[in-house]
């Protein structure tokens, strides 16, 4: 509740921001929020609830280096909890044959990435307000933790992804800017095969809307 009440106040203040002049060839701090929906019988089967949203948090340094366009670095976090995988175990029953069992078995993903990128300014504004186009290169690291018991590490993925996104960065008051958009990412790994982490972390970078602050300093 408390962080939609945060979510619908951001984007109030964006919708009643002004612009001012050029902020360019200056070092930017930026926090973004990756929001994006969260289905309970992909991601959280053992929840009670049907639909939700999860959470992916941003934080960049950016340098506007002309009117137009903006480099970063930039850092992520994202932990997935309740994540269900399916786990097959072979016994011998009484008998000295062999059985199979399955069962479901609580998971919680984390995840890491660093990389970089650019953004590219509209014409008509003064980089860094504006509209902008986004394009970025991440290398991911992620672990899949088992929570049943004690925590214990059942699968870790490296791999790149490749972003684009586009939005609108306008002033709040002085060197304060929010930021508003929609963000996308193509992950390099293979959906279709049999590793069920490897699918969440596909599928959950696809689309995410976006919502941040930008500090000029």
């Amino acid at each position: 509740m408390k962080k939609n009440i945060f979510i619908i106040s951001l984007l109030f203040i964006s919708f009643n921001t002004f612009s001012q002049g050029y902020m360019g060839h200056k070092f930017g701090l930026r926090y973004n929020g990756l929001i994006f929906p969260n289905m309970a019988n992909m991601w959280n089967d053992n929840s009670d609830h049907i639909f939700g949203l999860n959470y992916t948090h941003s934080f960049s340094l950016a340098y506007t280096f002309n009117k137009g366009a903006e480099v970063f670095i930039e850092f992520e976090l994202f932990n997935l909890d309740y994540s269900i995988n399916q786990i097959t175990i072979k016994k011998n029953n009484d008998s000295g044959d062999t059985e199979e069992y399955s069962h479901l078995e609580p998971t919680h993903i984390k995840s890491k990435s660093f990389g970089f990128g650019f953004r590219f300014y509209s014409t008509e504004w003064l980089a860094p307000l504006g509209f902008y186009n986004q394009l970025s290169l991440l290398i991911s690291s992620a672990k899949a933790y088992s929570t049943d018991g004690k925590e214990t590490v059942i699968d870790e993925t490296v791999y790149p992804r490749i972003g684009w996104g586009f939005g609108s960065q306008r002033v709040i008051a002085g060197n304060l800017m929010i930021d508003i958009g929609v963000q996308t990412y193509l992950s390099f790994i293979n959906p279709l095969n049999n590793n069920t982490i490897q699918q969440r972390l596909f599928f959950r970078n696809l689309a995410s809307f976006k919502l941040g602050l930008t500090y000029v300093l």
